[in-house]
């Protein structure tokens, strides 16, 4: 009996606190949105991260997002969010609660461009209107780029009207980098002592607008951060370069010196061009469209040179393209 009465009275506890949260009185009630957080009557929007392709992880890539505003009427900048940090992103399931919404205009809709990961790599500019914002790629005095850029994730989205309530968007972000493993292997012979071997990529792919397309202004030249000889013959560089676009018209040089500095051979291959062509064993175009070529952010190419320094093997990401000696690359 003592047992039963118990019951009752957990009971009877349990429906007094339900009577505080009615559905014509929410005062009382907590409603959780995406991300962590209480509604409320501000205007506040939920803005989400993904990558494209969605096969990297925040947790090694994050360390700062940066949203700019615009509006819809005349493409004119609104304001900068603050720098979200990686433990604020990373704590909320990669999205940012944008509870600054109240500070803008009711009734008006918004572009919003998100930078994952900027640095000294990176420079932007005429963000003062959506049309002529740009991300450009950091060089110095001589168009040059030498250092390891790190990987910069950029995306845009449009916003509908901000209401009372709680929104939920995602922004979709590509990675703004290309990564490129070359290795030179020389066919039948080794090089002489003293042999220097060398490698760039010149172009224009730079520069970018706020949708990621290339404008590629100005010509620059990247230099390997890293360069390795396995042995004698073989030789490994590895390059980062701009997003690539099959409209870049890089071009990959292989330069040849003796021990006194002279230089005794070169070879240039049209770099975005090559790629484009490369096939499957079905005939199959791999990279032949922008869309293509970037959802690959690292190509492995692998050049085979003769005695006479003409390649006769070309390849990528191990698909062969094997040619006569003296065909123009």
């Amino acid at each position: 009996m003592r047992k039963l009465t118990r019951n009752w009275m957990i009971i009877l506890f349990t429906i007094c606190c339900a009577s505080s949260c009615v559905k014509d009185d929410m005062s009382d009630c907590v409603t959780d949105i995406p991300g962590g957080g209480e509604e409320t009557e501000t205007d506040s929007r939920v803005l989400y991260f993904k990558t494209i392709p969605e096969k990297y992880q925040f947790e090694e890539i994050v360390e700062s997002v940066r949203l700019y505003v615009y509006d819809d009427d005349e493409n004119r900048y609104l304001k900068t969010f603050r720098d979200v940090t990686a433990e604020e992103l990373l704590s909320s399931a990669y999205g940012v609660i944008l509870s600054e919404w109240e500070e803008l205009p009711d009734n008006n809709n918004y572009h919003i461009i998100g930078v994952l990961n900027l640095n000294e790599h990176y420079e932007i500019s005429g963000h003062e209107a959506l049309d002529s914002y740009e991300t450009r790629i950091v060089r110095d005095e001589n168009h040059e780029i030498s250092d390891d850029l790190n990987d910069i994730f950029i995306g845009y989205i449009r916003l509908d009207p901000i209401t009372k309530t709680v929104y939920e968007d995602t922004i979709y972000l590509e990675k703004l980098t290309n990564r490129i493993y070359l290795t030179v292997e020389f066919f039948d012979f080794e090089l002489p002592a003293g042999t220097e071997l060398i490698s760039y990529i010149t172009g224009s792919n730079s520069e970018y607008n706020y949708l990621n397309n290339s404008l590629g202004y100005t010509t620059m030249t990247y230099k390997p951060h890293t360069y390795g000889a396995e042995h004698e013959s073989m030789f490994k560089f590895e390059l980062t370069t701009g997003k690539l676009y099959l409209e870049d018209d890089l071009v990959l040089w292989i330069e040849m010196y003796d021990v006194l500095g002279r230089k005794v051979g070169e070879q240039s291959i049209n770099l975005t061009d090559r790629i484009a062509e490369t096939q499957d064993d079905n005939g199959n175009y791999l990279y032949n469209t922008n869309q293509k070529l970037q959802e690959e952010d690292e190509f492995y190419l692998y050049l085979l040179i003769d005695g006479n320094f003409e390649i006769i093997e070309f390849n990528v990401n191990d698909w062969y393209l094997v040619v006569d000696p003296g065909v123009d690359l």
